[in-house]
């Protein structure tokens, strides 16, 4: 056989290898907000960003390189929105802090009956920010200062169980931005959302500057993948895989 013809023989090879590659792998819609949440996710509104994403994006990415049997496409929406078409099953997934609650409409990763937070995502913090005229604190127990209005706290997000246990009364809003929007004009009196998040509009807003981060965190939670049913059900091993490269990614991006 001549040379060209080996060639050619083992080019029609590789390139029905990569046929065969891109017919074996499943498809997994990824769901995300569709409002910009620095650091985590950037731009507003359906559009997904080619360049600078967001951590959260960059990290699905190259999950998706790393996990050869799936295809990630990506949508955006409203949280609550993705939430609904997860249980659905209309999307695959989405990256979400653990709440019991979640249990009944997608998968975590979970060991003994809990979630694991050695497969987690990432640990997020959610913080209370006030004005810097009131004394409402947090002392890592318990709210303490006048609380003279209601507190904001992004739509869909699973802090609001712990307000509710506190008996806190609080407002959902559209996003973290609109709720230091809303603190800002002293409107409510404070606002409890993802800690980096909250300190990044900050930064970005030197319009903010009154506006304080208590510390301790309300509370620190595992971010994770989490899984419809239905495509849990139908590829229990890949989504095994993908939870375990998900945590390489974590740490080689140092998330």
């Amino acid at each position: 056989m001549s040379t060209f013809l080996r060639f050619i023989s083992l080019f029609v090879l590789l390139l029905g290898s990569s046929w065969a590659l891109a017919a074996e792998s499943i498809r997994f819609d990824f769901c995300y907000e569709d409002r910009e949440l620095l650091p985590y996710y950037r731009g507003n509104g359906s559009e997904i960003p080619e360049e600078n994403p967001g951590k959260t994006i960059e990290a699905v990415r190259k999950l998706d390189e790393r996990v050869d049997e799936v295809n990630i496409h990506y949508q955006r929406a409203p949280w609550k929105r993705c939430l609904a078409l997860l249980e659905k099953g209309v999307v695959s997934g989405v990256i979400a802090s653990y709440k019991a609650q979640r249990e009944e409409i997608g998968v975590y990763p979970k060991k003994n009956n809990r979630d694991d937070l050695k497969r987690a995502f990432s640990l997020t913090g959610y913080c209370l920010f006030v004005r810097q005229d009131s004394n409402l604190s947090w002392n890592g127990k318990a709210f303490i200062g006048d609380l003279r209005s209601n507190l904001a706290v992004p739509r869909g997000y699973s802090i609001t169980s712990m307000l509710t246990q506190h008996k806190i009364s609080f407002d959902e809003v559209d996003s973290t931005d609109q709720a230091l929007f809303l603190l800002h004009n002293q409107r409510v009196s404070g606002v409890v959302t993802l800690c980096d998040s909250g300190q990044q509009a900050l930064s970005n807003n030197p319009q903010y500057a009154e506006i304080n981060t208590i510390a301790p965190p309300l509370v620190v939670k595992g971010g994770y993948l989490l899984v419809s049913k239905h495509f849990y059900q139908a590829h229990q091993k890949i989504v095994e895989k993908m939870w375990l490269k998900l945590v390489q990614v974590r740490i080689d991006m140092n998330l």
